[in-house]
């Protein structure tokens, strides 16, 4: 599901970018409807090539096995002991070094 969430995100930012930029281009030079025909599809093709590519790479970043491994570092991982050195707010590990499966303590 992460992986269709963030396609969908990105792409319709690219979409959405595209979109807008050959409405822009095609208003700001009064171009008539062959013309913009035209920049519409030389812009469709690099945005669609973009919005294939996102997906590729979305779904090859959630189905790495190494993003999902004990030892890969990531962003909720802290020091299991607090050196002082954590965020205000920050969650602290259990004693695993895995996040608290309920609501856990907070540091600070």
């Amino acid at each position: 599901m992460q992986v269709v969430s963030a396609t969908v995100l990105i792409d319709t930012l690219i979409l959405v970018f595209a979109g807008m930029t050959v409405w822009a281009v095609g208003g700001y030079l009064k171009l008539a409807l062959v013309p913009l025909a035209l920049l519409t599809l030389a812009v469709a093709v690099p945005t669609m090539w973009a919005c294939v590519s996102v997906a590729v790479l979305a779904f090859d970043a959630e189905t790495n096995p190494e993003n999902h491994s004990r030892s890969s570092p990531s962003w909720t991982q802290l020091p299991p002991e607090d050196d002082g050195t954590a965020a205000p707010g920050a969650w602290r590990l259990g004693p695993d070094g895995q996040a608290p499966s309920r609501h856990g303590e907070r540091i600070g």
